[in-house]
């Protein structure tokens, strides 16, 4: 059975629960001027509960435009089973997409507003032309 994609490119980052890193990517994943895309975070750290719900609340404030578009991943929500290893959790995200495209990114990256845009535009550009 196919998957039916709604989003053009999943964004997946690892984190562990730092706060103070997260909230500036996301700031830049709200912010960006292409918008069909949603996003994976996974949250490498056996949490409680009440941890997960606060990490999840605190970065739902955060964000205007993607707050739909946003999947909270952990050991409280799926059988992810936090292991410390960045390969690990990237390759879970992944297998997670269900888009033509994946962008994987660190939780301490800012992006500029038109980054998503202009890497679609070079990608459309690329493609149109001839091969060398």
């Amino acid at each position: 059975m196919q998957k039916t994609m709604k989003n053009k490119l999943t964004i997946v980052f690892p984190t562990r629960p730092n706060i103070r890193n997260i909230k500036w990517l996301l700031w830049s994943l709200d912010t960006q001027t292409f918008q069909d895309f949603k996003v994976i975070w996974i949250i490498d750290s056996k949490l409680t509960q009440a941890e997960f719900d606060e990490l999840k609340n605190q970065a739902l404030e955060w964000l205007k435009n993607i707050t739909d578009r946003v999947q909270f991943v952990s050991n409280i929500n799926s059988d992810f089973i936090p292991q410390n290893w960045v390969s690990y959790v990237r390759n879970y995200g992944i297998k997670l997409a269900d888009t033509e495209f994946i962008n994987l990114f660190d939780d301490d990256e800012i992006l500029k507003p038109d980054y998503l845009q202009k890497s679609f535009e070079i990608y459309d550009k690329m493609k149109s032309s001839p091969n060398p």
